[in-house]
């Protein structure tokens, strides 16, 4: 289930936030999923795929990471043909992007 609240500390604040875009870059993704996760290097790959056409999603439709912009881009996936397992694996690497969210000290609340 995906929540509604979201916050970060300075230098960022919501009138300040970058719309399109993420806190995180695809290197913070990447070396999380790598060390952190210790997930093997297929699973990563996977992931990053997935990271990258979220984050291109977000910036063509100039929307941040956030509860509403995740089940458009999830609905949208699924209208276009999707199968559950694809979806499973787009919700799996949002979680991953909020757990590195929280290992960076990004405070994100978007997933229960």
């Amino acid at each position: 289930m995906i929540k509604t609240s979201f916050s970060h500390s300075p230098p960022f604040t919501s009138s300040n936030f970058p719309k399109g875009s993420m806190l995180i870059t695809e290197k913070d993704y990447e070396r999380h999923l790598t060390i952190s996760k210790g997930l093997s290097k297929k699973s990563v790959k996977t992931y990053l795929t997935r990271f990258r056409y979220l984050k291109e999603w977000l910036d063509k439709n100039d929307l941040i990471l956030y509860k509403i912009s995740l089940e458009k881009f999830l609905y949208e996936k699924k209208e276009s043909g999707s199968s559950n397992s694809t979806l499973n694996t787009y919700i799996q690497a949002i979680n991953h992007i909020v757990d590195c969210y929280k290992f960076n000290n990004y405070e994100i609340d978007i997933i229960e």
